[in-house]
């Protein structure tokens, strides 16, 4: 029953409201935050990995199941202490179960072995998000377009960020379905689980971003 649930994966990134994706690339070009930091003069900041953390949700009709996925790196580029790009690369072998308790060992195992399975973690196991534009449509909120890409498959996504006392949060949603996870169960389990993963995303970079360029 717990098949085809899942979680994310990356991330990546961002909060406000949920996500849209699009049909087509966003973008003519995907540029990595190291190119436009040599074009713009801007500066990279890795995000801090013991703050920064994804939280997922799947539901199906009889419930739900959520837990966490950590980032394995990642960097978010600012000019004159502006977000304007950034990297972020998930690690897929450290989706965690919270709703499960620690003794229930069996179901905890059933569970991650499945997680396994779907996201073909043995072949990929790290999915990323890479910003391709970030707009700044209000003080404390942020429009972020970029390529979400788990078990080797790539799409487009747009998610909103918002800016916090120590970085960003952002929640959204995503259809597993455009990305695979799920495609081989059967029409019971497609019908079963919902096809949206929810995710809840926190960003904390190591330094002040405004201070960059001093």
């Amino acid at each position: 029953m717990i098949k085809n649930l899942l979680f994310l994966a990356t991330l990546s990134l961002a909060c406000g409201s949920q996500s849209t994706i699009e049909s087509k690339p966003v973008f003519a070009s995907n540029k990595k935050s190291s190119v436009l930091t040599q074009q713009t003069g801007a500066k990279e900041i890795p995000i801090d990995l013991d703050k920064s953390v994804i939280a997922w949700k799947g539901t199906k009709i009889t419930g739900k199941h959520e837990g966490t996925v950590n980032f394995r790196e990642g960097q978010l580029t600012f000019s004159e202490g502006k977000l304007i790009g950034g990297e972020l690369i998930v690690d897929m072998e450290s989706i965690d179960i919270s709703d499960i308790p620690e003794h229930e060992t069996t179901a905890r195992r059933n569970l991650l072995n499945h997680f396994i399975e779907e996201f073909t973690i043995n072949q990929f196991s790290k999915s990323s998000f890479t910003f391709t534009e970030v707009n700044h449509s209000r003080a404390d909120r942020i429009e972020i377009a970029g390529q979400l890409s788990i078990r080797g498959v790539s799409n487009p996504i747009r998610i909103f960020a918002n800016k916090t006392s120590d970085g960003y949060t952002s929640e959204f949603s995503f259809n597993r379905f455009d990305w695979g996870i799920g495609e081989n169960g059967s029409w019971f389990e497609k019908r079963l689980v919902d096809e949206m993963i929810q995710l809840k995303v926190k960003l904390v970079p190591k330094s002040n971003p405004a201070l960059t360029n001093q």
